[in-house]
């Protein structure tokens, strides 16, 4: 999905698809997105409990997709 959105953002749906996205498929691609913003932005901070400070709701949405990830 990552991917997909990144092509999407760079070229637009439809070059990508060759329709419009459903309303389903633009959530999920904006989910992959800040997920990567998330997790880059986490792997720069030298201190997890800071940047999880500076930044709740990055912090909780990776969070959360950990606890899904690894149970």
């Amino acid at each position: 999905m990552l991917e997909a959105a990144h092509a999407v953002q760079r070229f637009g749906a439809w070059a990508v698809y060759g329709r419009p996205l459903t309303a389903n498929e633009m959530r999920q691609m904006a989910l992959a997105i800040d997920l990567e913003a998330a997790y880059k932005s986490r792997a720069k901070s030298e201190s997890y409990a800071a940047w999880a400070q500076k930044n709740p709701g990055p912090a909780r949405l990776l969070g959360e997709a950990e606890a899904l990830t690894y149970g």
